[in-house]
């Protein structure tokens, strides 16, 4: 995420499954805070409390997906791949939405190639294979 220090806005987006497994999103959101605050850009929260399938209560995408078409952000950074999408084939029309917004998207803890250059951020780059590993192979399904 080298093209940060040059974004003046960053999307959060953070989710948790239930809130009755004391599940809470401050988990994700402190580092995210923490490594944005420490690069200098605003930034802007998105947050569900929805499981990944349950798209009716998923509202925070929706939202995400409206301040971007209104140019309020041109970067979004999740925890973990697996809080945004549910699979590769769930996550591409969200990126594809987000690259023709001219918005980058990262993954705060699944290390993978970083965009060519500030200029180029699209988001595609984070479909590649080996960003979906580990403990997130259940999403190339």
């Amino acid at each position: 995420m080298s093209g940060l220090a040059l974004t003046r806005r960053v999307a959060l987006y953070a989710r948790v499954s239930t809130r009755d497994k004391d599940q809470d999103p401050e988990v994700q959101l402190v580092p995210l805070r923490e490594y944005v605050a420490a690069r200098g850009p605003e930034a802007v929260e998105y947050v569900d409390h929805a499981p990944a399938g349950d798209l009716a209560h998923r509202t925070a995408p929706r939202s995400l997906l409206a301040d971007a078409a209104r140019r309020r952000f041109d970067l979004s950074i999740v925890w973990k791949l697996d809080r945004a999408f549910r699979s590769t084939i769930d996550a591409l029309p969200t990126l594809r939405e987000l690259e023709h917004r001219s918005v980058g998207f990262a993954s705060l803890t699944q290390p993978g190639p970083e965009p060519p250059s500030p200029s180029d951020k699209s988001p595609l780059w984070a479909l590649l294979p080996h960003r979906f590993g580990g403990a997130s192979s259940h999403l190339l399904t």
